[in-house]
């Protein structure tokens, strides 16, 4: 990993930086290049306190959430005070995805948010109503509180009716506007444990070549990005 004295002494372009602009639009920055956001990027990653610890000195990263954060129309670096690195994943609190539902999906106004149920039973109902027609109502209603396994935030404890909440409007955003945080997760939504398995494959040679190995047939499959699919071993 670069060093704060390689980042600011080398790549840094004073030139395009300097050609940066203030935006009285949308967002708080007016880039005009990708040169512009690569080295503010580099700036973010010098950043020390304003920024986490696993985006200092790391400017592929601080760069991700930039072109992140100009997408929403939002400051990079509150963007980025809501980021995480999970499972070596980028994630974002899900007040951060909460906030970016409102600003980017589809619908007026904001959620009206209806909860039943007590205990383990309780559910959350989210709804909204969509731009284009007044009459048309989305909404989702969580799974009661004690079907959903993965818990990975203490609010679940302190606060659940704010969790189920953040669950729900994600849910409704995945389910009618998944272009919304299409590639954008939370932090509960990265599984701690990775499900990886070693799946192998029998392969026939071609004449005149040599069959391959073990090692060459073999090949690591991450299966978070298919829980619902069941993988077996080819015979």
């Amino acid at each position: 990993m670069s060093t704060e004295l390689e980042i600011t002494n080398g790549p840094i372009n004073k030139t395009v930086t300097q050609s940066l602009e203030i935006s009285t639009g949308s967002g708080p920055l007016a880039f005009s290049s990708m040169d512009q956001v690569m080295e503010f990027a580099k700036l973010m990653a010098i950043g020390k306190v304003a920024v986490p610890a696993f985006l200092r000195a790391n400017p592929g990263a601080c760069l991700a959430v930039a072109v992140q954060a100009l997408e929403w129309g939002m400051s990079p670096f509150a963007v980025a005070n809501k980021a995480y690195s999970v499972n070596d994943r980028l994630a974002y609190e899900s007040q951060m995805l909460n906030a970016v539902i409102l600003k980017r999906a589809p619908i007026k106004g904001r959620f009206q948010v209806d909860y039943t149920g007590d205990g383990a039973t309780r559910k959350c109902t989210v709804s909204a109503i969509l731009n284009d027609d007044d009459s048309t109502v989305v909404s989702y209603t969580s799974p009661a509180i004690g079907q959903i396994t993965t818990k990975n935030s203490p609010l679940w404890k302190s606060d659940p009716d704010q969790q189920l909440f953040y669950f729900a409007s994600r849910s409704l955003c995945r389910r009618h506007f998944p272009d919304v945080l299409l590639g954008v997760y939370a932090r509960e939504e990265v599984i701690e444990n990775p499900r990886e398995r070693i799946v192998t494959a029998k392969v026939e040679p071609i004449a005149g070549m040599t069959a391959p190995t073990e090692a060459e047939y073999s090949q690591e499959i991450n299966l978070d990005d298919a829980p619902d699919v069941e993988w077996e071993e080819a015979k």
